[in-house]
């Protein structure tokens, strides 16, 4: 066999190699590119989904507390209000918004809760530490079977004695509620959302 015959298969085999090491090398970029791609899609609609969390339950609060004004309580409070619209109790996390009213300092009603489920860690750390505090005057995460369907508050339960003049509550199993730190509810969304399924609680009067 002539010799430069078989330097001419041996360049085609190292050519051919070559061509397939590259084909891999581009093969592995588009697929760290698509991956941070997703990541980021991830984030954003995480973000955006978030966003909305925000802006509804400024609405819920915002139309609660004009249409009950002169009524002085918020007897009949509920996610059917003829106040709210549909979309102002929908949940982009799942089910939609539990809004009920709720007792503080002494006065059946004299408040209102919100509760909103599903909540993965990441979501639940962001609107703790977004949500401003000085918008609702309570703040919390709900552990136990948060996973569940969303129960009433306990009508014993008095929101606003238990916040003690802060504005940050912890309600363990929709029943206790006793005062927590900014700091120490954050926490506990790692327990909570373990399973992406942590219960946001805000409220107002």
């Amino acid at each position: 066999m002539h010799p430069n015959k078989n330097k001419i298969r041996s360049n085609k085999k190292k050519n051919q190699g070559i061509a397939l090491i590259e084909m891999l090398i581009v093969i592995g970029i588009i697929g760290l590119v698509t991956a941070g791609i997703v990541a980021l899609s991830t984030s954003v609609f995480r973000g955006m989904d978030e966003s909305d969390v925000m802006s509804n339950l400024s609405t819920v609060k915002a139309k609660l507390q004009k249409g009950y004004k002169t009524q002085g309580d918020y007897n009949g409070v509920d996610n059917d209000s003829p106040l709210l619209d549909r979309t102002d109790v929908l949940n982009p996390f799942g089910a939609d918004f539990v809004v009920q009213p709720v007792l503080t300092s002494g006065q059946a009603d004299g408040g209102v809760g919100i509760r909103v489920g599903g909540i993965g860690q990441e979501s639940c750390r962001n609107l703790l530490t977004t949500i401003d505090s000085a918008a609702f005057d309570f703040l919390a995460i709900e552990t136990g079977d948060a996973g569940a369907a969303p129960a009433a508050f306990e009508a014993t339960d008095d929101i606003a004695n238990a916040v003690a003049g802060t504005a940050v509550v912890y309600v363990q199993g929709g029943q206790e509620v006793t005062a927590r730190t900014v700091d120490e509810v954050v926490d506990d969304c790692a327990t909570s959302a373990a399973n992406d399924n942590a219960m946001l609680i805000v409220g107002f009067y």
